[in-house]
């Protein structure tokens, strides 16, 4: 248990200081030249378990519109354990110019808004398949 409190408190600490040297925040990677899949992951803290479904509802109704945005290929939305308020949100795109584009929509934008506020990450998934193939 301890072990899971002093990850937690390293995780938000290097969000709060714009994580290390080389890092940048979601809305800067936006503008980057990068090909290849993306994965962007959300953290939200809700401030009670009790604003747990209203998070869980206006979750999944952005997560509709976003399933149906051209290049979207996953998404999914994770609970912390015991008495977290911490939920991990992930999508997977077939590139970033899908991201910015199903991001540039003003209806995903405002269901975006009703979340509460967060820290957010790309990352690299590389060629599509990549992963699958370095496994056989």
């Amino acid at each position: 248990m301890k072990f899971g409190y002093v990850f937690l408190l390293i995780f938000f600490a290097s969000f709060v200081q714009a994580c290390a040297p080389g890092h940048h925040l979601a809305f800067e990677q936006f503008q980057s030249p990068h090909s290849g899949t993306v994965l962007s992951v959300q953290g939200y803290v809700i401030k009670s378990n009790s604003d747990t479904a209203a998070l869980q509802q206006n979750w999944m109704n952005l997560a509709e519109k976003m399933s149906r945005k051209p290049g979207f290929i996953s998404c999914h939305l994770s609970p912390g354990i015991g008495e977290s308020t911490l939920w991990l949100a992930h999508s997977k795109w077939e590139n970033l110019e899908a991201l910015r584009n199903a991001f540039a929509d003003p209806i995903i934008l405002k269901l975006e808004e009703k979340l509460p506020n967060k820290f957010e990450h790309l990352f690299s998934l590389g060629e599509k398949g990549a992963f699958d193939r370095k496994r056989q």
